[in-house]
């Protein structure tokens, strides 16, 4: 699962974007349900997730880890 969200997410990790809404490449405005689409299976995100929804907020969430991480990055020792 943490991939599915990784390869979402990677657009706005790499600075080419400030939100995924604006990344127009990839399937995952079919996966939260705001474009129709060909590339992308609704039964997997409703197994997987419970709703369209509810992949919006794992997704969600992986943004709010990553900026955790960031504040946290100081504290680690290489």
């Amino acid at each position: 699962m943490h991939l599915v969200r990784y390869i979402h997410y990677n657009p706005v990790t790499a600075g080419l974007v400030s939100s995924l809404e604006e990344w127009q490449f990839s399937n995952y405005l079919e996966c939260i349900g705001v474009r129709n689409g060909v590339l992308f299976d609704l039964e997997f995100i409703i197994q997987n997730f419970g709703s369209q929804e509810g992949y919006s907020n794992f997704i969600a969430e992986y943004k709010i880890e990553k900026k955790l991480i960031k504040k946290l990055e100081k504290y680690f020792i290489d």
